[in-house]
């Protein structure tokens, strides 16, 4: 247990975490017992709003036991409790109001009430957890330092000593890591990116399984649920935000990017993002989920070439055998190709379907590395404002390049034919793509959650997480075919991706070491004088 700060030892002793960790997933598996045993995804409706219970709280009230049951002059917080009650009534009141109308069961109900009273219990443990002031992240290191700048204190000849090491001091306290709430908020996001791309890569092949065909409306829902995210821009734009990167950059004043410049980077990112987003609906449409979710790992060795020459990344070892795992994962699924059931589709789209995966896979790639070349080199800065920029602007002209692209085909004509051939009804066709766009824009909030918390590489890591869970989500619900050719495929791309976590899990601990160092010959030196 030496190895982990003192709060996170503390937890997993007192099993609180694990606790929280129960209270969730048994919230997760009621709500979705609800729709599976019943075969009724209606209940499905009452998701968002135990997203809005705990989320408004969570950035604009800071979770706090006093901010919460106190009144408040800020606006903001006010706003946060009276959604976050609104969400409550709404998670109670909706299965009763679809009960009433015959829609749902008896059961059905009872799954949902019991679901809601197990998220409201993990919110409630949450709050009383971060009541807990103890929980501070100082390692025993710094805490001998605090003491022996008490001593300093009643010296006064020595405080310019104690200056300095009441400086390296607050250097080693990590602000951002001081309580452990931020594990909670990483583990939330974590939850965010998986489980929203996991959901919308299903959901968009729910929408081509049950007759949808129509490339350019799978393109526009993918970023079409960018007013989701103006919330949070608002009140990070007004908020602290600013004051925050004062003090950071308070030492080295950093220009702001030209305003032409930003028009330039938005416009251009929108357009890949239009291409990328076209192709992927490409190899949704044409490839099985589970071949599709496979060949989707081949980002990762696209990241690492991208990396490799436009962001000064190394090629090491475990990157080159990342490489050739995902490589030769991809090269088993294009042989394995002719031995698929193709009934409905013919080779020739087949194979279009596999190099637009591989291409979109690519293309997202070098998407990422440009986005991190234009923080270093043109923004200059990435605050949770900046990072909100980067999504919201891109996504709003790439919406727009899909509309254009569902005109300009000529697709909208049939889309009246489309939602009345629709196998599951006009209303499902409706919540299908409502909900893929819903879910893409929740795995946007996790994926800059992420970003912002701790970094872009490991909100890339992460988002490849769901390589291993949507190949089996589709085989239970799509009922996918899996050979022995695709389980070796899936087996070297869970290897290939191992390969790459843990050369950045080596590069992590390597930059812990030297920043270590520094801090150590920092503090010696303020003995010195």
């Amino acid at each position: 247990m030496a190895e982990f700060p003192g709060y996170f030892g503390y937890c997993l002793n007192t099993g609180k975490l694990l606790l929280l960790a129960v209270l969730v997933s048994g919230g997760v598996v009621l709500h979705v017992l609800a729709c599976a045993l019943y075969k009724n995804w209606w209940p499905m409706l009452t998701t968002i709003t135990y997203v809005f219970v705990p989320i408004p709280l969570l950035f604009f009230a800071g979770s706090e036991h006093s901010s919460l049951f106190s009144e408040s002059d800020n606006n903001w917080v006010n706003a946060s409790k009276f959604l976050s009650g609104a969400s409550t009534v709404g998670s109670i009141a909706i299965p009763a109001i679809l009960k009433h109308c015959g829609v749902i069961s008896w059961g059905a109900l009872a799954m949902e009430l019991s679901s809601f009273f197990v998220f409201v219990s993990a919110i409630m443990c949450y709050m009383r957890m971060n009541d807990e002031d103890h929980y501070i992240f100082i390692t025993f290191h710094s805490m001998d330092m605090v003491q022996d700048q008490q001593l300093q204190n009643t010296d006064d000849g020595k405080v310019h000593n104690s200056n300095r090491s009441t400086n390296v001091t607050k250097q080693l306290q990590l602000p951002r890591f001081k309580k452990y709430r931020w594990w909670l908020r990483v583990s939330l996001y974590i939850i965010f990116l998986l489980a929203g791309q996991s959901a919308a890569t299903l959901l968009g092949g729910l929408y081509y399984d049950n007759g949808g065909n129509s490339k350019w409306m799978a393109t526009f829902v993918q970023s079409a649920g960018f007013p989701l995210l103006f919330p949070i821009l608002l009140y990070f734009s007004t908020q602290k935000q600013d004051k925050l990167t004062t003090e950071l950059n308070n030492d080295s004043h950093k220009t702001k990017p030209k305003f032409s410049t930003l028009v330039f980077l938005y416009l251009a990112f929108g357009l890949i993002l239009t291409g990328d987003n076209l192709m992927y609906s490409y190899g949704l449409l044409y490839l099985p989920l589970s071949t599709y979710s496979l060949l989707c790992a081949t980002q990762l060795g696209f990241n690492a070439v991208f990396s490799f020459f436009l962001n000064s990344q190394k090629f090491t070892a475990f990157i080159f055998n990342s490489v050739v795992l995902l490589t030769i994962s991809a090269s088993l699924l294009a042989i394995n190709s002719h031995s698929e059931d193709q009934m409905e589709l013919s080779r020739e789209k087949h194979i279009i379907g596999f190099f637009c995966t591989i291409g979109a896979s690519a293309t997202f790639s070098l998407y990422l590395s440009l986005v991190q070349l234009s923080f270093e080199k043109v923004i200059k800065r990435e605050t949770f404002t900046a990072v909100l920029d980067m999504q919201i602007y891109p996504s709003f002209i790439a919406t727009c390049a899909s509309v254009v692209g569902l005109f300009a085909s000529g697709e909208w004509k049939s889309l009246d034919k489309e939602t009345k051939d629709y196998e599951k009804g006009r209303l499902s066709y409706i919540m299908t793509l409502l909900w893929t766009a819903v879910t893409w824009q929740i795995s946007s909030i996790g994926m800059l959650g992420l970003i912002f918390e701790v970094s872009s590489l490991f909100s890339n890591v992460i988002g490849t997480l769901a390589l291993p869970i949507v190949p089996i989500l589709a085989v239970i619900f799509f009922h996918d075919k899996v050979n022995g050719v695709k389980f070796i495929a899936l087996l070297l791309a869970v290897w290939g991706f191992l390969s790459y976590v843990y050369q950045h899990y080596v590069d992590h601990k390597k930059a812990e070491a030297d920043k270590s160092n520094c801090l150590v010959v920092s503090q010696a030196e303020g003995e010195i004088c």
